[in-house]
This record gives structure tokens, C-alpha cells and sequence, in this order.
């Protein structure tokens, strides 16, 4: 191991330990911020469909682009998650979007978007590849940004919802379906071991001088099974 090898295993060290990300984020987090996230894995051909029920009957659809106007110019909640999600759909490129509606108003309540590996020429041009390191073939897939609206929050939607994907991932040959989410994202956790994720590496975001959502440097630290 080379000298600059052994300065990243000394740092991932010290990052390990709680006291020093706290000091790291609390004394100084205007110069540097560290960001952990647990990414996840779930087998698709063992998961168990027709477990969970939503509260409200529930339809899904593949967006078009048409639907996704229609999602964007009716949005009801804050005007941050607004350009966060258009981002996403409208700069990056990505299109498989899943919406799911309230099957008696036809409300939209709840969606997410797959990233498959047709995308990873986007994934490496817009986000940070070692998040996405695992999708290597088309029987991969990501499930990311899952976002109920706050109007029909806490009615099960979420975990419902992710039969109609596992559905899809069956249809498409998709074997692995893998999942971010932050390390500090109380909800989303709970939504992931409750629909039977699996936590396979920590990913720690370096950030330094309040740089942008996705800048900064990433370390991958794979769990042990």
C-alpha cells in the first residue's frame, strides 16, 4: 500500500468513529461536512409480494412525459423537493418514473424512479458512480428517490408500492434491486428493513467549503455478511 493509500485508511479510520464525525460536523462542519449513507440490496426473487396494504387503493403506471408535466405543474409540496425531483427527471435524463394513484380520486400519492443499466452513462455523468458500483448488468437495478406526498403520509403507500416494482423487475429479468438512502434517514430506513433490504457497504460523502449536493469524494466501506 502506497503512502496516499495508507493516508485514506487513517482517515477512514478516524471517520469510523462517531466522536470525530460529530466534531467533524458540529465544530467545523462549514469546512468540512461528512455524509453517511447505507446502500442496500434485495433479492427480487425472494421477496415475498402481497405482504403489506396501503390504507387507500392504489393503481401504478410507468410516466410518460405527459404525466410528469401534469406531476410538475399540480405539485403540492414544498418548492425545494419540487426542484430536487424535476432535477432528476427534466437535467439528468431519468425516465423510468413510477406513479402511483389514489385508485378513487386519481391523485397522484406516491412515486420513484429505476435506474437501470441502460443508465449508467447518465449515472456517470451527473452523479457519484461509487454509490451506483454494484449496477453492472442489465439484471441490476436501482430504486431511488421514493417520495410520498406529505398529504398521504403514513398510510403504507411506500411498502405497497414496491410490489408493483418487484413485479416489474421480475418482467425485466432484474435479479438485484439496490437502493441509497442516508445513514441519519429515520423513515427510509424503516422502509427498508421492513420490505426486507439487506445493508451491504457505508458510503461516507468527504464535502469541503459547502460544496455542492453530489460534490465532494466518496469511500465505500463494504459490510461484512
Amino acid at each position: 500500500m502506497g503512502i496516499i493509500g495508507k493516508k485514506f485508511k487513517t482517515f477512514f479510520t478516524l471517520l469510523k468513529k462517531s466522536e470525530i464525525r460529530e466534531i467533524l460536523q458540529t465544530t467545523t462542519g462549514y469546512i468540512v461536512r461528512v455524509i453517511k449513507y447505507r446502500l442496500d440490496e434485495l433479492d427480487v426473487d425472494s421477496y415475498i409480494l402481497g405482504r403489506f396494504k396501503a390504507k387507500i387503493p392504489l393503481k401504478c403506471k410507468i410516466a410518460n412525459s405527459m404525466d410528469m408535466q401534469l406531476l410538475f405543474d399540480h405539485w403540492p409540496d414544498s418548492r425545494e423537493e419540487y426542484e430536487r425531483h424535476y432535477e432528476v427527471y427534466y437535467h439528468w435524463g431519468f425516465k423510468t418514473c413510477f406513479l402511483f394513484y389514489h385508485r378513487d380520486t386519481g391523485e397522484v400519492v406516491h412515486f420513484c424512479f429505476l435506474l437501470t443499466y441502460k443508465d449508467c452513462p447518465r449515472i456517470q455523468r451527473f452523479l457519484p458512480t461509487k454509490k451506483y458500483i454494484f449496477l453492472t448488468s442489465n439484471s441490476c437495478a436501482h430504486h431511488e428517490w421514493l417520495y410520498t406526498f406529505e398529504k398521504y403520509r403514513k398510510l403504507g403507500i411506500c411498502t405497497q408500492a414496491t410490489d408493483f416494482i418487484i413485479k416489474f423487475c421480475r418482467h425485466n429479468g432484474i435479479k438485484k434491486l439496490y437502493s441509497i438512502r442516508g445513514a441519519s434517514n429515520v423513515p427510509s430506513i424503516r422502509y427498508a428493513d421492513k420490505v426486507g433490504y439487506i445493508p451491504i457497504a457505508s458510503i461516507y460523502q468527504i464535502q469541503f467549503f459547502h460544496q455542492k449536493r453530489h460534490s465532494g469524494f466518496y469511500i465505500l466501506k463494504r459490510l461484512k455478511k
